[in-house]
C-alpha cells in the first residue's frame, strides 16, 4: 500500500471499501455517527444504517 493524500472531494471510494462513501464524508464533517453495516463479503453491501447523534454511548 502506497500512502496518499487526498482533498475531500477527491476521495478514491471506487477503491475503498464499500461502507465508507457513507460515513466518511460525515465523519470529515466533524459529525459524531452511530451506524451498522452489513456484508455479503467484503466488496458487497447488502444493508446499513447510520445516523448522526449527540453523543455516543459506549
Amino acid at each position: 500500500m502506497k500512502p496518499q493524500w487526498f482533498s475531500q472531494k477527491e476521495l478514491p471510494f471506487d477503491h475503498m471499501w464499500p461502507d465508507d462513501r457513507y460515513w466518511l464524508p460525515l465523519f470529515l464533517e466533524g459529525k459524531t455517527l452511530h451506524g451498522r453495516f452489513f456484508f455479503q463479503d467484503q466488496d458487497t453491501l447488502l444493508d446499513h444504517t447510520l445516523k448522526e447523534v449527540d453523543s455516543l454511548i459506549l
